[in-house]
């Protein structure tokens, strides 16, 4: 497989993602920037969240990936619940089909010591794209309501 020097640091998660799993991550977050303007980025021992929330607390929305989902996933600690501006998410994952085209691999890691969420792109020809993306430490983001007060439920399968 790829292999790339990383630097150590101190961190809540590492994840490695490849092939079609990063383009599955980049439409995650731009179906959640349509939401709200912050993502909650919530690394758990069993997978990651993501999540948003608009202004008015009115529309909410989740995606949890499995360890499966990953290349691989180590998660470490209580988790550090944050979150970052979906602006600066956005630019890493801006353009989904050349993001599919060129990047083989993609490494997330939570720096807790410098409060950044490091997102490295491993492209093709030896090009490493790093962004270090700064993040808030937040409460966990849940949904308060009833299920059996919902009268419609949508649910999708995977492609």
């Amino acid at each position: 497989m790829l292999s790339h020097p990383v630097s150590h640091m101190t961190a809540g998660v590492k994840c490695v993602l490849t092939g079609a799993s990063i383009k599955a991550l980049g439409r995650a977050v731009h179906s959640l920037s349509r939401i709200g303007e912050e993502l909650y980025f919530e690394p758990l021992h069993d997978g990651l969240c993501l999540r948003s929330v608009n202004s008015s607390r009115s529309a909410y929305a989740c995606f949890t990936l499995t360890p499966l989902f990953f290349y691989t996933y180590e998660a470490s600690g209580d988790g550090c619940h944050c979150k970052i501006f979906m602006k600066s998410v956005l630019s890493v994952f801006r353009s989904l089909p050349s993001l599919e085209k060129t990047v083989e691999k993609c490494v997330i890691k939570l720096n807790t010591a410098a409060s950044r969420l490091v997102i490295q792109l491993f492209c093709k020809y030896g090009v490493t794209k790093t962004h270090n993306l700064s993040y808030q430490d937040c409460e966990s983001l849940q949904a308060v309501y009833n299920p059996d007060s919902c009268p419609n439920v949508l649910r999708a399968h995977a492609r």
